[in-house]
């Protein structure tokens, strides 16, 4: 049996709270049969949890989408959200990408929540008026920027370390990589 992650269950229990009259048509988390057929987030994970939830559309009662996608996109529990038309997925890339799947995703938004502990965090998504991120969320992001910035130079060394043939100016790209590294490390553990 399937279970909602937290986390995705509380994005549209928030919604329905703070827009109470907001049409659901479009709401979901657990996939139907078309999900099944392909990797979803919509389906179960090996743990048997679903870590995707679409919220609907419905300016016209407060659920405005377009707002709410670029609040929700820089929260450090978002794997990737998908948007009319566009993706945000920052495992690849911190802006907005066109997206051309089968289904534009302009009647709902459909946000996926990383695995592991923040699958389980319930904070509120939406803070009306306000900045969405706490000072918290920032450092966290800027932590986890900071942790892919140095596993990017990390390969990066790797990739000149194998090179056959080094040059003087590749010996030096590969000790300013290595103190680059260093002081990237330093300022993850300050």
């Amino acid at each position: 049996m399937a279970t909602i992650a937290p986390a995705a269950s509380s994005l549209l229990a928030q919604a329905t709270a703070l827009w109470p009259n907001r049409n659901r048509a479009s709401d979901g988390t657990l996939g139907d049969p078309a999900h099944a057929a392909r990797a979803s987030d919509h389906n179960p994970d090996s743990r048997g949890i679903v870590h995707a939830a679409d919220l609907t559309h419905d300016p016209a009662n407060g659920c405005d989408n377009n707002a709410n996608a670029e609040q929700v996109k820089n929260d450090p529990r978002v794997k990737y959200v998908i948007w009319n038309r566009r993706i945000w997925n920052p495992s690849i890339s911190r802006t907005w990408r066109p997206y051309t799947g089968s289904n534009p995703h302009d009647h709902h938004m459909h946000v996926s929540v990383l695995s592991g502990p923040l699958e389980n965090d319930t904070r509120p998504w939406f803070n009306e008026g306000e900045d969405a991120m706490t000072a918290d969320d920032r450092a966290y992001v800027d932590a986890h920027d900071l942790r892919l910035l140095i596993d990017i130079k990390k390969l990066e060394a790797r990739l000149t370390e194998r090179m056959k043939f080094k040059s003087r100016k590749t010996r030096e790209q590969l000790a300013a990589l290595t103190a680059e590294i260093a002081d990237l490390e330093a300022q993850v553990n300050a």
